[in-house]
């Protein structure tokens, strides 16, 4: 959400720091793990990189670090943490003075600071992808504004008096008072023409429905009637493409800050997935349908089956796949197995009677 927001964001590989540890055996007993910080955009103020490699020689990250004060009380403290490969140098800004506070080192030759894009221009440099609909947001919010000053002033129609010759040069109104005037004079209220308000009104779902169609439709809702499958495909082309960058972009980001991790704690860096699908909405009647009869004719397993009605919101999100298909399976045999019969006398036997 932080990269739609702002285009990007980022991630900061932090490890504690080893207190009284004498050796490895010690740092291990101490249950250390690297942990990660969520960094917005608008908290990274500078940075500089290598010209030919884009590696990052620092970075500055803003921060506000809160500390008590006297027995209840607190105080918030904006910090300037300044990385570079191997150490960083932490500064308290005052209102006219930036103080020096601690310096430190970290065991890794590199800055384990990883951005996560959204709709990249550069390094540590983007711009917001859903920055169209923010002005529409603006203008609607305006024209919005606009109506409702609008009816707030034409609310109540504005008395005219014609020919009033009344000296006093005022008229007192109310449901207790009436109007005495001259033959030939006239009374009566002008209101504002409402057609001009419709247009106002127009205006605004039009605004509404460039919005609903503008840029992530995931974000806006999903559309829960029949279509056909072309114009499912011209709708999801905008929102899968984008979803995709960002989807591509936290995968390459995730599995680079668990790499930071490893190095940390000396071990193998797992490798982590994302399911970049985005094809499966809610799936309606025909779907259901096709799909049904693809598994009875032996295209396509039980368990696929059921994994594409649980992305396409026909099955709940928490079943477990693979108890459902064993369960089926139970039935299946249940079904088919003779249901047991009751025992009958032997008919070769003859009775006592006979």
């Amino acid at each position: 959400m932080s990269s739609l927001t702002y285009g990007h964001s980022a991630i900061l590989v932090d490890y504690p720091a080893a207190m009284g540890a004498r050796n490895l055996a010690e740092e291990r007993a101490q249950g250390r793990r690297p942990y990660f910080v969520h960094i917005d955009a608008p908290q990274i103020w500078g940075w500089r990189k290598e010209s030919t490699t884009n590696r990052l020689l620092q970075v500055r990250i803003h921060d506000y670090n809160v500390r008590p004060v006297n027995e209840f009380g607190e105080e918030q403290i904006e910090e300037m943490r300044v990385i570079y490969p191997g150490r960083y140098d932490l500064y308290t800004l005052g209102q006219e003075l930036v103080e020096f506070t601690a310096t430190g080192g970290y065991s890794l030759d590199e800055i384990p600071l990883v951005p996560i894009y959204s709709n990249r221009r550069g390094v540590l440099v983007s711009q917001p992808p859903l920055l169209d609909i923010a002005n529409l947001n603006i203008t609607h919010y305006q024209r919005q504004a606009d109506l409702i000053h609008a009816l707030h002033i034409a609310a109540m129609p504005t008395l005219v008096l014609e020919g009033w010759d009344d000296t006093t040069g005022s008229a007192t109104m109310g449901v207790n008072y009436a109007i005495a005037m001259q033959p030939g004079n006239k009374a009566y209220y002008v209101q504002a023409d409402a057609t001009s308000f419709d247009a106002q009104m127009a205006e605004l779902q039009s605004l509404e429905g460039q919005m609903s169609t503008l840029g992530v439709t995931k974000l806006f809702g999903q559309k829960f009637v029949a279509e056909s499958a072309e114009a499912k495909r011209i709708d999801q082309a905008q929102s899968n493409s984008v979803l995709s960058i960002i989807s591509q972009e936290l995968e390459s980001a995730l599995n680079q800050a668990f790499a930071f991790a490893a190095q940390y704690v000396g071990i193998e860096p797992p490798e982590i997935t994302i399911d970049r699908d985005f094809d499966y909405y809610r799936l309606i009647g025909q779907d259901v349908s096709v799909l049904a009869q693809l598994n009875q004719m032996g295209k396509i397993s039980d368990s696929m089956l059921l994994e594409i009605l649980r992305r396409g919101e026909v099955l709940p999100d928490n079943i477990n796949i693979e108890d459902e298909v064993e369960a089926a399976g139970r039935s299946a045999i249940e079904v088919a197995e003779p249901a047991e019969t009751s025992e009958e006398p032997d008919s070769s036997e003859e009775s006592p009677e006979s």
